[in-house]
């Protein structure tokens, strides 16, 4: 009679982890959290780890999406004249800019010259009597209408009214052991410990003329759950003593945004921009 082979039972021990916790609000006063160094008196993590893995994001954000000098101008040309008006600084829906827009026109050349006129799938700049043209510049680029060319209503047709498209969360301190690298389509490429784009997980909400609520077009807070994290490798003999971020813009600049003032106690826990990370470390 053949023996019944035995089992023999294993034993399986998960790796050991631990909680590695960042702050934007942690940084020096009168630095930016899109630009700063954190410095402890020890190390900010030692121990035999061999990964560490953002599996937790919060983002503060309030940066508007029309500011001064950036996106803030629109200019129309009417009987050879050109015609420039701002708007103010702020968050704008797409319904909200292109009404500040004939408000701001209406105040400069004549109440009642130009309305708005509306359908299903958006909405129009028009003008009573007579044609205008819209100058190209970078808020009738984002509002995408048709530019340079002479009539008595232009459609914004699938206007984008933002000055970023994403952001780019960057830590040189935690990505310099990593051998694999990230790539990117873009002219420039760096490693990311994350990339926010900025979109809502469902379906938006819509404004007065039907254009989609897009995140941005509001102050929000949000959270992101990631449950497949990039894992970023680390060499086991080293501890973490320094920790510096910077947040890149889509043009892959810094983000301007101001510096805490530690003497007004509202900057203390506020800034146009804050982010919490919670990464998990791993010893494999």
């Amino acid at each position: 009679m053949d023996a019944i082979p035995s089992e023999k039972a294993s034993t399986f021990r998960y790796p050991s982890t631990a909680n590695l916790y960042v702050s934007s609000l942690d940084r020096p006063d009168g630095t930016s959290s899109t630009n700063f160094t954190i410095n402890r008196p020890n190390n900010i993590l030692s121990g035999f780890f061999t990964r560490l893995a953002l599996t937790e994001i919060v983002l503060d954000w309030n940066v508007p999406n029309v500011i001064s000098g950036i996106n803030n101008e629109f200019e129309v040309i009417i009987g050879g004249n050109p015609v420039s008006v701002l708007i103010d600084t702020g968050f704008y829906t797409v319904a909200d800019c292109i009404s500040a827009i004939r408000t701001a026109l209406n105040t400069s050349v004549g109440a009642g010259t130009f309305g708005i006129a509306t359908n299903a799938r958006g909405a129009s700049l028009t003008k009573t009597t007579g044609s205008f043209t819209i100058v190209a510049n970078t808020l009738s680029t984002q509002l995408n209408c048709q530019v340079n060319v002479s009539g008595t209503s232009f459609a914004f047709f699938a206007p984008l009214l933002l000055n970023d498209k994403y952001i780019d969360i960057v830590s040189n301190s935690l990505t310099y052991c990593q051998d694999l690298k990230d790539s990117t389509t873009a002219e420039y490429n760096r490693d990311v410990i994350y990339r926010w784009i900025f979109g809502w997980d469902g379906e938006t909400g819509y404004d007065l003329y039907n254009y989609p609520i897009i995140q941005g077009y509001r102050a929000f807070t949000a959270r992101r759950a990631l449950p497949f994290p990039k894992q970023i490798k680390w060499d086991n003999n080293q501890p973490i003593g320094q920790i510096e971020f910077q947040i890149y813009n889509s043009e892959g600049g810094i983000l301007d945004v101001p510096a805490k003032n530690p003497e007004l106690l509202a900057n203390l826990s506020a800034g146009e921009l804050e982010f919490n990370l919670n990464l998990l470390v791993s010893e494999v």
